[in-house]
């Protein structure tokens, strides 16, 4: 490669023949690992079978344990080698030369200079996701189709020069053959992990599991510890192509701009309501992220870096500060970059408004356009509603979403107030007759999801009043609007404020501050919002149709509700708005099954259409055990709601991190602690939630230490003097490991 310069890069990764070597054992090793350990345990359950016959019995207990581990492992050993033999294929658009004539050329033209050949396939995909990849075949050692696949989000802030140095970058892979090798590693992780989820000890009803899973956490730890440095240092060496032929500095600033793309995308998709938005659908969501990018208050590729301390240690790619620094001290006297090139690296791409040949996501021929293909991609739940202009999109999801805020407080304030329904009329009679804390309690258990808990005193921070006060505010909103004395705005970037009929802003969190924080206020808010042509009368509640989708929090498996030992087993997700019960699967404990459930439910693929138990209809709750999810609420009808949580449930929250595996347990707890303690008080209650249970689970630590002590003292003392250890000496030494293991338990709060 005469481009990139005469002399060798230092620190290049390892050879083409190390790294098949390297690809090829860690994959064949999981295998193999497997393989030991069934031959293993089918040696084991023949010695159990001859002990057996040798006595004359029949196949005792543990014959029969051991007999059921072989067929489990070898079974998850065959999973393993599947999930290994197949590639991830990501959708996305696939353009040929005459719908990209530029990006082709131009393609072309960096793989030339780099001496490789090109992509066989230009894949245009949602997201900012950037990458090659190579079909290849023999675990790497033949070569096959390969495909360049660009996500158009992440392509909207660069330059066409910054364009080439991220086109260098993975065309460089090509170059060093990382391609090849890379889709072993990676399928050989895949298959690592989903072997260790089916081993997970809470997630199987095959005894004696646990003897096996540690075997794979340690290979787990070789594998990621000799994979994670090779594919470090390809990046490495990718960046040292990317600056060598397409410049330091245009490098380094598409790199800073991919970092902070993909922190804008994140943000915008959240600002537009496009994942919580079931019945609302915005229309060009790639083309009014240009739009976003634009008004952000700081400029994509001035942001802050991450930390390297905040990298995972299983990332394929090195910190991008450490990649940066990287790119900074290289000498590039002897190397000749292109020219630079401004032009924006949106016009190689085509037009939204282009209609793209080809079969659609149903696999009919059609006749889309371009985004319109990218946002279903995305989104696969957008081929059911109508997408609508961003202004309306907006206007009718803050709309809805407010609506739900309102109507769960009208709901509350009937039950208050023991009437059949109420509207805006009746909370603001209620406050003024001084009963604010007892409202604010009841719409607080109402809504026991938006306490949150407080990590520096370890306890649950409820505020009555403020979720009163956002309610009403909710409220007035809500009927401003529908008196047309009002309308929502979309601010970029991610502001959405409240307009009147005049293009000032309506203030109406300030009008339900004053009416919940004093009784005498309302005749003034009532004035205010007379003068602001906002009918008091026009505050009722909406059709639930036009509601939003709950938000799902949380997913706990197979839960008994209602139910004795052997009843039927239900799914309980935690929602914004309630509990919903769903049939479990006995035969699927795992947590893998709760993540893919709830991703599918906030991606709108599946829906929460009715919640079988909804908070507002709780009038109590009562926590049966000291660590589990045993809980009992009592509806204001008088029946019953006994929720247990199983020994294997298999828990999730969306959005969790690695160890969080009991935060659903936590979440359901929480919801039935602010129900039980959150009374009449108004203002901030603190409820504590581990200290009591910590200094209980001291004393047991402490008890259980003083009296394995006791007996290791006198066992010695028995040894020296030559007497008999009794058994009562090994029965409290057992009692005292047994109060050791509680207490460490309680002060870990599980």
């Amino acid at each position: 490669m005469s481009d990139l310069g005469h002399r060798r890069l230092p620190d290049a990764p390892p050879t083409i023949w190390m790294r098949a070597v390297a690809a090829v054992m860690l994959l064949a090793g999981l295998v193999i690992l497997l393989l030991a350990v069934a031959v293993g345990l089918v040696a084991v359950t023949a010695w159990y079978v001859l002990i057996d016959s040798s006595k004359g019995y029949g196949l005792s207990g543990n014959t029969l344990r051991f007999a059921m581990l072989t067929v489990a492992v070898i079974a998850i050993t065959v999973t393993a080698w599947r999930a290994a033999a197949k590639a991830p294929s990501p959708e996305g658009v696939s353009l040929d030369t005459a719908c990209i004539p530029e990006l082709w050329e131009l393609v072309g033209d960096l793989a030339a200079r780099l001496e490789v050949r090109p992509p066989d396939e230009i894949v245009l995909m949602a997201g900012t996701d950037v990458h090659v990849a190579e079909e290849a075949e023999w675990l790497g050692l033949l070569p096959g189709r390969r495909q360049l696949r660009l996500g158009v989000a992440g392509l909207m802030c660069l330059s066409v020069g910054e364009l080439k140095t991220v086109l260098v970058h993975e065309l460089s892979h090509y170059a060093r053959r990382d391609t090849r090798f890379d889709p072993v590693v990676f399928q050989g992780s895949v298959a690592l992990q989903r072997a260790i989820a089916r081993m997970d000890p809470f997630a199987s009803d095959v005894q004696l599991i646990w003897l096996v899973r540690p075997f794979l956490l340690g290979y787990s730890w070789i594998f990621h510890t000799v994979a994670r440095p090779i594919q470090q240092r390809q990046e490495l060496a990718a960046d040292r192509a990317a600056v060598a032929l397409a410049g330091k500095a245009p490098a380094i600033s598409a790199l800073r701009k991919h970092v902070d793309t993909d922190q804008y995308w994140a943000k915008y998709l959240d600002a537009c309501h496009v994942d919580k938005a079931r019945d609302y659908v915005l229309a060009g969501i790639h083309e009014n992220f240009r739009g976003f990018l634009t008004a952000v208050p700081i400029p994509v590729g001035a942001g802050p870096l991450p930390k390297p301390s905040e990298s995972s240690r299983w990332d394929t790619h090195p910190p991008v500060s450490l990649r940066i620094g990287a790119m900074r001290e290289m000498d590039t006297a002897d190397w000749s970059p292109s020219p630079a090139d401004e032009r924006p690296a949106s016009d190689l791409l085509p037009a939204f408004d282009t209609i793209v040949p080809g079969p659609d996501l149903n696999g009919k021929e059609g006749l889309d356009t371009f985004g319109t293909r990218l946002d279903m991609l995305l989104f696969p739940a957008l081929q059911r509603p109508e997408p609508r202009p961003l202004t309306e999109h907006v206007r009718s999801v803050c709309q809805a979403k407010h609506s739900d805020a309102a109507d769960v407080l009208y709901r509350v304030t009937a039950r208050f107030a023991k009437q059949a329904d109420a509207g805006l009329t009746d909370v603001l009679k209620v406050l003024a007759d001084g009963a604010a804390a007892p409202l604010a309690a009841a719409l607080t258990r109402a809504r026991p999801t938006q306490a949150r808990w407080d990590d520096t005193d370890e306890s649950l921070d409820i505020n009555p009043t403020y979720l009163l006060t956002s309610g009403l505010a909710s409220a007035l909103a809500v009927t401003a609007v529908s008196c047309e004395a009002a309308h929502w705005h979309q601010s970029w970037p991610w502001q959405i404020d409240l307009l009147a009929s005049d293009g000032t802003p309506m203030d109406v969190w300030s009008w339900a501050n004053d009416a919940v924080s004093e009784p005498k206020s309302v005749p003034g808010v009532k004035q205010s919002l007379a003068e602001a042509r906002v009918r008091e009368d026009a505050g009722h509640p909406i059709p639930s149709a036009a509601s939003v989708d709950a938000d799902v929090i949380g997913a706990m498996a197979n839960a008994r509700v209602n139910g004795n030992l052997f009843g039927r087993l239900y799914d309980v997700l935690i929602c914004s708005r309630g509990l919903v019960f769903l049939p479990g699967n006995r035969r699927d404990f795992s947590k893998a099954r709760m993540a893919a459930l709830v991703d599918e439910l906030r991606s709108g693929e599946q829906r929460v259409s009715d919640v079988s138990l909804a908070y507002e209809d709780i009038r109590a709750a009562t926590v049966l055990h000291h660590t589990r999810a045993n809980i009992c609420f009592t509806c204001h009808d008088g029946t019953t709601v006994k929720v247990q949580e199983t020994i294997k449930a298999g828990q999730y929250v969306a959005g969790q991190t690695e160890g969080d595996s009991h935060r659903a347990r936590a979440e359901l707890r929480k919801v039935a602690s602010v129900i039980q303690q959150v009374g009449s008080a108004t203002g901030s209650v603190a409820m504590p939630r581990r200290r009591a249970r910590r200094s209980r689970g001291t004393n047991f630590i402490a008890a259980g230490a003083l009296l394995l002590l006791t007996m290791l003292i006198t066992a010695v003392i028995k040894t020296i003097s030559g007497d008999r250890i009794k058994w009562s000496l090994w029965l409290f030494a057992a009692v005292g490991a047994v109060l050791v293991v509680l207490g460490t338990v309680r002060r870990r709060g599980r």
